[in-house]
């Protein structure tokens, strides 16, 4: 099996591969999937068999994130939460 760090870490790295510079907002949109596997795993989301289906995103739902990739910030669902070195080596 993977793991949701397996999952998580090259979403992370693409999206902080594009590394904006100035007054400049880049916008990712993707599917469901990642969205719900990011939020499982900075957020503890749980969309098993067992839990409640309205807890899986809603069409335009979306995550704020924000930072550098060895330190950054996520909003989700009004829940806000700093990551330092999340999923990189040697953290």
């Amino acid at each position: 099996g993977y793991s949701l760090e397996q999952e998580c870490k090259p979403i992370l790295d693409c999206l902080f591969s594009y590394n904006s510079s100035g007054n400049k907002l880049d916008l990712f949109c993707s599917h469901d999937s990642h969205l719900v596997m990011l939020a499982s795993a900075l957020f503890g989301l749980k969309t098993g068999l067992h839990e409640a289906t309205d807890k899986w995103v809603s069409f335009t739902e979306g995550m704020f994130i924000y930072g550098t990739r060895e330190d950054f910030t996520a909003i989700f669902r009004g829940q806000k939460k700093r990551f330092v070195n999340l999923f990189l080596s040697g953290s």
